[in-house]
């Protein structure tokens, strides 16, 4: 019993120490009116950041989906592997998109064939570059 709890001790500190590895990263950047805001990004987003320069904020509409869970997280999901993609959000309720992405990788048509690509049933409509 008592190899047992020492194991398991161990598992759990292994656990930790895995989580802990993916250290995140303040940024600051330039918004509207000249303003700078404070992001904070992992790893795997630093690289992308380093190239800031090139990214875009866009909206649009998605149409089509029936639930939050299944629907907009798959969106979401499916959005954010892309690469070239920074941050991406999709808000059920307000059928509403919002994306953050390097304009050298990814175009608004690619925005609006991924979300296609999802389902047949979705649509984006009415993209718009926000900044």
């Amino acid at each position: 019993m008592k190899t047992l709890n020492s194991i398991l001790t161990l598992l759990l500190l292994i656990c930790f120490v895995y989580a802990c590895k993916n250290k995140t990263q303040v940024i600051t950047k330039t918004v509207e009116n000249g303003k700078t805001e404070a992001v904070r990004v992992d790893q795997k987003q630093m690289k992308n950041a380093n190239d800031s320069e090139n990214f875009t904020e866009a909206k649009f509409t998605i149409k089509g989906m029936t639930c939050e869970i299944g629907c907009a997280k798959a969106i979401e999901k499916k959005l954010a592997k892309m690469d070239g993609m920074f941050k991406a959000k999709v808000d059920f309720e307000m059928e509403l998109a919002t994306v953050e992405f390097d304009t050298k990788k990814i175009s608004t048509e690619d925005l609006v064939s991924t979300v296609k690509s999802v389902s047949d049933s979705y649509s984006a409509q009415d993209v718009i570059i926000t900044k």
